[in-house]
């Protein structure tokens, strides 16, 4: 595996080398090439250390999920990080429950909706949503109470679930799809006071058709900083659209020179 990532990173440094060699049209020393190389074999390091965290971390997300008892066994087989993630991750479930926003693993039938609804997303069907809205021109807001991507949830098992799936479904049915947005990514926080602490989760969006996205392709969307609420204030902005300026008078400069042109201004 080690000396893999040393061949890689030889190859990349090298084809670095020859493009800037062909750019700037001189020759480079060997230092351009060590250069290269060490950022290279840094970079995959780096990555390799990552895919070996995320692996380490989707093992203990499916060990939860298994819903078995941490045993002694287990703690033996884990890393000290796996065992701390372990019982953040339970806290974070724990603190969810608490403030009625669950997590996205349906394996803890956590849904976050009304007690009286059948299941997840499906409290009003799907068919009812597209055939409930005029799609020649459809501009939709709010809180939508589920994710639409598993990166949109900061603790996310990394799983697309029943309620994702029908959300995806829903948006592609009516065509409609995110308008540009900036400000805050995770537009819900578990812990308002301390959001870095807590799940944060994309639940709010602001979203419009291609008929919407034509007529009012300036517009945009700015996702503020929470204040009072636990969800981000929403904010559309739809520029100014200049009204076309009156055209100027002209004339042809010659007229001037009539006897009569000021006479006939004034009068006119």
């Amino acid at each position: 595996m080690k000396d893999h990532c040393h061949e890689n990173a030889k190859r990349i440094a090298l084809q670095l080398v020859k493009e800037t060699d062909e750019a700037t049209g001189v020759k480079s020393d060997k230092g351009l090439f060590d250069k290269y190389y060490d950022q290279t074999c840094r970079e995959i390091n780096h990555k390799v250390k990552e895919l070996q965290w995320d692996k380490r971390r989707f093992e203990v997300d499916l060990f939860m999920l298994s819903k078995r008892e941490l045993s002694d066994e287990v703690k033996l087989a884990w890393t000290e990080e796996m065992i701390e993630y372990f019982a953040k991750r339970c806290e974070e479930i724990i603190d969810d429950e608490k403030n009625g926003h669950y997590t996205d693993d349906d394996a803890y039938n956590m849904e976050e909706v009304d007690d009286d609804t059948s299941g997840s997303a499906n409290f009003i069907s799907q068919n009812e949503v597209v055939n409930g809205i005029d799609t020649s021109m459809a501009q939709m807001q709010g809180d939508f109470n589920v994710t639409l991507n598993v990166e949109e949830c900061s603790n996310s098992f990394g799983v697309i679930d029943k309620d994702m799936d029908v959300f995806r479904k829903v948006l592609s049915d009516l065509c409609l799809d995110d308008i540009i947005s900036f400000g805050m990514f995770y537009t819900w926080t578990q812990k308002r006071m301390n959001p870095e602490s807590g799940s944060l989760k994309k639940l709010d969006r602001v979203l419009g058709n291609p008929s919407f996205l034509t007529c009012y392709g300036s517009c945009f969307a700015k996702f503020l900083p929470y204040m009072t609420s636990d969800h981000s204030p929403t904010v559309i902005v739809y520029p100014d659209i200049k009204s076309a300026k009156p055209k100027s008078f002209r004339f042809m400069n010659f007229l001037a020179d009539k006897p009569d042109f000021l006479a006939t201004v004034k009068k006119n």
